[in-house]
C-alpha cells in the first residue's frame, strides 16, 4: 500500500501497521510526476502511486512510533494553549491603550499587575471582558501546568531528551518538541540533513553560473 502524507490517511495508515500491512507513506514533495502532471484525478493519483510503488522509487516519508506521537500530540497541544493565552493577553492590553492605562509593573499579569489591573475602574462591556479574558488566562495557566507535567512525564527516561538537555539554551519544553517532532534522529545520516529537516539551512537558487543563497527555509 503507498498513501499520501495527507491528514485523511493518517488513520488509514495506522490501521495497516496495526494489522502488519506492507504500508508506505508517500512523501507528498518528492512525488513530482503527480505535481507536475496535466492530469489530475484521483484516479490517476492512484495509478502514478501504484507505478512508483511498482518500480520502487516512492519517495518515502517518515512515520513515527506510537510513542513519538504520543509526544507530539502534548507538545503540540502545549502550543496551541500557548498561543490561546498570548491572544488573550494581547487583547487585555488592547484595552489598557484603548482606555490610556499604562502600568508600571514589569509584568501586567504579574501579582503586581494584577492588584493594578484589579484596581482600574472598567465599566459596562469592558469590565465583563477583562474578567473574562483573566479567567481564560488562569485556565490556561492551570492547563499549561498538566500539560507540562504529562510531558516530562513522557520524556522522563529519554537518553536522546537527556542528551538534549545538555545543549546550551535547550530547556524541558524545547528538548521535548524536538524529540516529539525529529523523531529517530538516527535517520538522519548527517548533521546538514538533520539542519535542512529543521529549516534552519539558506535556501538557495542555482542555475547555469548563478548561485543565490536566501534566508532560512523554516
Amino acid at each position: 500500500f503507498a498513501l499520501e502524507a495527507l491528514a485523511p490517511s493518517r488513520w488509514v495508515l495506522l490501521e495497516l501497521l496495526e494489522r502488519n500491512q506492507d504500508a508506505t507513506l508517500v512523501h507528498p514533495y518528492g512525488v513530482k510526476v503527480i505535481v507536475q502532471s496535466k492530469k489530475k484525478s484521483d484516479r490517476v493519483d492512484a495509478f502514478q502511486l501504484a507505478d512508483l510503488l511498482r518500480l520502487g522509487r516512492i519517495p518515502a516519508a517518515y512515520v513515527a512510533t506510537a510513542e513519538e506521537r504520543e509526544l507530539r500530540v502534548l507538545v503540540r497541544h502545549r502550543s496551541d494553549l500557548r498561543a490561546s493565552m498570548t491572544r488573550s493577553k494581547n487583547r487585555i492590553h488592547a484595552i489598557l491603550h484603548e482606555h490610556d492605562e499604562h502600568c508600571e509593573q514589569t509584568d501586567v499579569f504579574g501579582k503586581g499587575g494584577r492588584r493594578w489591573l484589579a484596581s482600574r475602574r472598567f465599566e459596562g462591556g469592558t469590565k465583563l471582558r477583562v474578567e473574562h479574558l483573566l479567567a481564560q488566562i488562569d485556565q490556561l495557566a492551570t492547563h499549561l501546568v498538566a500539560v507540562d507535567m504529562a510531558i516530562a512525564e513522557r520524556v522522563k527516561d529519554e537518553p536522546l531528551f537527556e542528551l538534549l538537555s545538555t545543549i546550551p539554551g535547550v530547556g524541558a519544553t524545547l528538548g521535548a518538541i524536538i524529540r516529539a517532532e525529529a523523531g529517530d534522529i538516527r535517520r538522519f545520516e548527517t548533521a546538514d540533513q538533520f539542519a535542512a529537516y529543521t529549516g534552519l539551512t539558506p535556501a538557495t537558487w542555482e542555475s547555469g553560473g548563478s548561485r543565490t543563497s536566501g534566508g532560512i527555509t523554516k
